[in-house]
Formats: C-alpha cells, structure tokens, sequence
C-alpha cells in the first residue's frame, strides 16, 4: 500500500464511527438514489454495491431485491469491517475488498450496479465506467451518485483570495460525466443535479464534517500544507460570507446518473449517435 492510500485509509478509519451520523450528504444522495430506482422495471439476480462503505446501501438493495444476491465492493479494509458488522443475521450481503478500477468480477455477470457516493473518490472515474461496463449484462443498470462542479464553491473562492494554489478539488461538470458514460459505452445515460445549501458556524465545522465523510486533508489547515497565516486568512475570507441568521452558506450539488449497458446492435448505434430508445417495459408507475 503507497503512501497515499494509507493516507486515505487512516481518513477512513477515523470517519467509520462517525459516518451514519454526520456523513449527511452521503445519507441524502444515497435515499435520492435508491428512489431513483423505483420507477425502473429490473429483476436483478446479482447487484453491486461499489465503494458502499459500511453497509448502508447494500442492505437496502438486499431489502428490496430480495431474490438477488448483493455484493458490496470497497477498498477500505475499516469500511468492510463495519458493514460486516451492519449485515445483521437474518438478511446480509457479500463483501469485497477491491479497487473499483479493477473489479475481481467476472465479464457480463452483474444485473445492477449501485455506485451511492463513489465518484468523488476517485482519481480516474474513466477507468471506473469501463469497469462497471465490463461486468454488466446486456441491459444491465447502472446507477451512481456524485457532486458537481459547484460544490464547496464559497470555500474554493475563499482559499483563492489567499494565493493561486489550488487547496479545493475541482469537482466534474456533471455535463462531463454524461459524455464519459457514452464514450465508456453505455446507452440512455441520463443525469440531474440537486442543488443543496448547508450552513456552517465556522470553516472549522465544516473541515470537521469533511473529515466526517472521510474527504482529503488538503483543506484542513496543516501548517505544512497550507502555512498557519494563509489558513487564518482563508478563514477570515470563508467566514466573512456570512448570513443575516450568523451562519456561513456552503453549496453542495448533489449529481445523479443513470444508464444502461447496450444489447444488440441498435443500442449500440444509438450510444455512438446520442440517440436512445428506452424500451416502455423498462419502466413502471410510481
């Protein structure tokens, strides 16, 4: 293990506890997901959960498709260790400690795969997308959750007033993301953003719900990182958006994802010309 996955392992350890809790965002864009499913006519026998985290996703999937079998994929050997615990006994799941850019999955295996807050994580989702179309069926799902290029935008502005270094990730365009899923090969991928407002006391809240969530420390205020005056500069610049109630705003654009592996040659031809036919029988009434 390189020096920064142990890096992101130890974030991992430390947020595992405290997850549930306050990894709020998380929380909503996994319900948001699981709704996003209801409406799709799907009778998966086999159903990923990558980068599920403790569990909380995989045992709603194994709730709800009570005929499939749920795997949850993660790298975190802390994560895996907590959704063990959160199988419970009379209804559970497999777990997996695996890569999601290199899935020990066999091609063309999968019905579903469920991807709650993965992205975000990633330093190449590109490789994800071929991987989740590798091991889907022929008219597999694929849904996914992740944050868009407006997220965090108040505190990206505040470190820029500070020096021109990058101390905030730049978040993908959800547009960009679309034209990923095409190009990796899938067919009807449609995405939506929800637009959410937090507010905070203080930076010092929110890097500490940051930490919850187990996101990169870049951001956190080490002197080594960012220098003690810098990180109080930044601090003033962030608090001084201020609300009339006190409280600092914080955007945070929740995207979702959605598409399907392609099945004969007319969903092919439809991926590569942006045109996409869903057949009706897909779908069902809410």
């Amino acid at each position: 293990m390189d020096r920064g996955a142990r890096a992101r392992e130890r974030r991992l350890s430390l947020a595992v506890e405290r997850f549930r809790d306050e990894a709020f965002i998380q929380s909503r864009a996994r319900e948001e997901l699981l709704r996003r499913l209801e409406p799709v006519q799907i009778k998966p026998t086999h159903i990923l959960d990558i980068g599920g985290g403790p569990g909380f996703s995989a045992r709603a999937l194994a709730d709800r498709y009570r005929k499939a079998t749920v795997t949850l994929v993660d790298s975190s050997p802390s994560m895996l260790r907590a959704a063990c615990k959160a199988r419970g006994w009379w209804r559970g799941f497999d777990c997996v400690q695996a890569d999601a850019a290199a899935l020990p999955v066999t091609d063309s295996s999968v019905d579903l795969v469920f991807a709650g807050f993965l992205l975000p994580y990633l330093a190449d989702p590109t490789a994800f997308f071929e991987q989740v179309r590798r091991v889907l069926k022929p008219r597999g799902y694929f849904v996914f959750s992740t944050v868009g290029a407006l997220t965090l935008s108040e505190l990206r502005m505040a470190f820029s007033e500070v020096d021109a270094v990058p101390h905030v990730a730049d978040f993908t365009d959800f547009h960009d993301v679309g034209d990923a899923l095409t190009r990796a090969g899938f067919v009807a991928p449609v995405l939506d953003a929800d637009r959410l407002t937090v507010t905070y006391a203080s930076l010092a809240d929110l890097c500490r719900d940051l930490r919850a969530a187990g996101a990169g420390s870049s951001f956190q205020g080490r002197s080594t990182l960012t220098g003690r005056h810098r990180w109080q500069a930044a601090t003033s610049a962030f608090e001084a958006l201020r609300n009339d109630e006190g409280r600092i705003p914080v955007t945070c654009e929740l995207v979702y994802g959605q598409a399907w592996c392609p099945d004969g040659d007319s969903d092919r031809q439809s991926a590569t010309s942006g045109e996409v036919v869903v057949p009706l029988s897909q779908l069902k009434r809410r």
